[in-house]
């Protein structure tokens, strides 16, 4: 059975209320196009704010891809700046901060650097 909401109800002996997707999306894209505020729109639907906020974020989710795409560039400009007096070098390769105490092994260092290309 459905009303002049769209909302669709569960039998007779429950009382909760259960919705239509097509009524979740409604909602979601009149909350995000930012006509009327959340609360407002909770309201004038008869429904509690916070699960409209919950189907909100739940969409949010749902659009995201699942893997974010990376490219590696082989080509890293590096910033060797040691700091004098203290026997420490810090690199800087294209917002990776290396920082190497003194005593550092020149192999360790540079399977670093390999690592983080």
């Amino acid at each position: 059975m459905q009303d002049s909401n769209k909302r669709e109800l569960a039998s007779p002996g429950r009382t909760r209320r259960t919705f239509t997707k097509q009524f979740k999306a409604d909602l979601v894209a009149q909350a995000n196009s930012g006509t009327v505020s959340v609360s407002q729109l909770a309201i004038d639907h008869r429904i509690n704010t916070n699960q409209l906020r919950k189907w909100i974020a739940d969409a949010k989710r749902k659009s995201l891809p699942a893997i974010l795409p990376v490219s590696v560039n082989d080509e890293v400009a590096i910033d060797q700046t040691p700091m004098v007096g203290s026997g420490m070098m810090e690199m800087n390769m294209d917002g990776v901060m290396l920082r190497f105490h003194s005593g550092w092994d020149p192999q360790v260092v540079a399977t670093l650097i390999k690592a983080c290309r």
